[in-house]
């Protein structure tokens, strides 16, 4: 066996183990994963974003090439595999800012899936097994992307502004907005009602300010939200009740915002000051997941505590250690999703 290949088992080893975790967690939040809990993987490949259907009961999860991959959010048994990217589309922004990441969301109904990373943007019809062909689609990459509450698709360009189609062959409305930028996160909230963006301002001190801006699309409603050495944001996410927000900023610290009353609610930092990642609301608002190295939180909205808590042990490596990532909760509440590393799933019933 090659070398390379035996540090893949390893990897894949590890994440089974250690994404198991130990549960420190109430059962009304979190029951005990040897009874509910499901790990997924991928033989010889790398997880890079995933979503939950609006029923609750697929997984779209996009592998390391690409691809997308439509599993029983239950059972973990494949049911759809949509093919790769061929090769990279002609597209403007360099892959390594923050707002290239790999996206994946879908349709109100679960008709359609949309896909978006650094090769572009593509929209798949399920029930058909189709890709359908976007009229006057951007060329550059998309740094956020929904669906609207009527089955429209939303996506944010990095050149061009907001886009929205009403699927499958609709002409798009196109809301200008300025170019993108490397330090900038760009997220929609309130069922797509809102443009939300967080970026770093310059501030008196060492550590930036950071600056949370939420927008009507199409209206003249503007709110700005400053956290005081809040620093360079990495995600952004408005919870169900339109007026809560959680960011993240860099070292594991998560900041929850009353974008309305234009002030920080609650600041908490994570035990570990890197790695990790991910923000999930509640269907009811009143609780945030945040997702970090070794550990998922779950914090009550309104006073900011924490409940729960479920802990994945370090890797052995440290140069490869777990981190919690792209933290979900189903519309009903009954799952909780969230990446683990970049080879493993896991999935818990609440």
């Amino acid at each position: 066996m090659s070398r390379q290949r035996e540090w893949l088992l390893i990897r894949i080893v590890l994440a089974l183990l250690f994404c198991g975790g130990v549960v420190e967690a109430k059962r009304a939040l979190f029951p005990t994963d040897s009874d509910y809990g499901i790990i997924l993987t991928f033989r010889g490949g790398e997880m890079r974003a995933v979503a939950l259907d609006p029923t609750g009961t697929r997984l779209a999860i996009v592998d390391g090439y690409g691809g997308v991959r439509i599993v029983g959010a239950t059972d973990g048994q494949e049911r759809q595999r949509l093919p790769t990217w061929e090769a990279p589309n002609e597209i403007v922004g360099a892959p390594e800012l923050i707002w290239n990441r790999d996206q994946v969301v879908f349709s109100p109904d679960g008709h359609y899936l949309a896909q978006a990373g650094q090769r572009g943007l593509r929209v798949w019809a399920l029930d058909r097994d189709a890709l359908i062909t976007l009229a006057a689609a951007p060329v550059s990459s998309i740094g956020a992307l929904s669906f609207l509450p009527d089955g429209q698709l939303q996506v944010r360009a990095t050149i061009g502004g907001i886009y929205r189609w009403r699927l499958p062959d609709g002409v798009p409305t196109v809301f200008p907005a300025t170019p993108l930028i490397g330090q900038e996160v760009w997220a929609f909230g309130g069922q797509g009602r809102w443009s939300l963006l967080c970026n770093r301002v310059a501030s008196g001190d060492f550590l930036p300010d950071m600056a949370v801006t939420v927008s009507d699309i199409g209206g003249d409603e503007v709110e700005r939200v400053i956290v005081p050495q809040g620093g360079s944001c990495s995600e952004l996410v408005l919870g169900p009740d339109g007026t809560m927000l959680a960011a993240r900023s860099l070292g594991n610290q998560y900041h929850l915002l009353d974008w309305r009353a234009g002030r920080v609610r609650h600041t908490i930092q994570l035990d570990s000051a890197s790695g990790g990642g991910g923000i999930g609301f509640s269907p009811d608002g009143s609780r945030v997941l945040l997702g970090g190295e070794g550990a998922i939180r779950v914090i009550l909205v309104r006073t900011g505590w924490g409940i729960g808590t479920v802990r994945a042990l370090p890797w052995l490596d440290l140069r490869h250690p777990v981190g919690f990532s792209d933290v979900q909760m189903s519309a009903d509440g009954r799952l909780v999703v969230a990446l683990c590393g970049d080879i493993a799933l896991r999935v818990w019933r609440v």
